[in-house]
């Protein structure tokens, strides 16, 4: 079986499977040892346009979910230090059209927490014929989240690995 490509998904509004797409990160804590953690995602739908690429992408992830297997540091973390899930419980991300490249595409876009919001690029590839990975790495701070740079690490890696449903038709 050949490996999918990129202008095989055809048009439409395509839905992301919540249940079997997930969202993590990655950052460095402050003996810069690596801290990985997940988030659930809340939802998501992909636009493909006519060529078979992106043409644009929503996604909301669910921060109070937040989960790095240490339920200290995940309080923490949905705390008012960081996240603040009382005031900003939903981290978003809205970006598009893609641009195609050797591995998939590029799609640039916009990462909101509040009324915060950076911009960021995701490389995308596919990893099967209806599934994608999205990674991206950002400063934490161009989305507020400003604790101590002693404490963790600026840069996060965030990778979500995500099943779309063909438009019904």
């Amino acid at each position: 079986m050949s490996a999918p490509t990129r202008s095989d998904l055809r048009p439409g509004r395509w839905e992301v499977v919540v249940a079997q797409s997930r969202a993590s990160f990655t950052t460095r804590d402050v003996l810069h040892r690596p801290v990985t953690g997940t988030l659930p995602l809340r939802s998501a739908t992909v636009e493909i346009g006519p060529d078979g690429s992106p043409s644009s992408v929503v996604a909301a992830l669910e921060l109070a979910g937040v989960d790095t297997g240490n339920v200290r540091r995940d309080r923490d973390l949905r705390g008012r230090r960081f996240f603040d899930v009382q005031e900003h419980p939903v981290l978003r991300f809205r970006g598009g059209p893609a641009v195609t490249t050797p591995e998939g595409w590029t799609l640039e876009g916009s990462l909101g927490l509040g009324s915060t919001t950076c911009q960021v690029a995701l490389d995308v590839v596919r990893t099967g014929p209806t599934s994608v990975r999205a990674t991206t790495t950002l400063d934490r701070r161009e989305l507020g989240l400003t604790a101590p740079r002693l404490l963790v690490g600026a840069q996060v890696t965030v990778q979500l690995e995500v099943e779309l449903e063909a438009p019904p038709y």
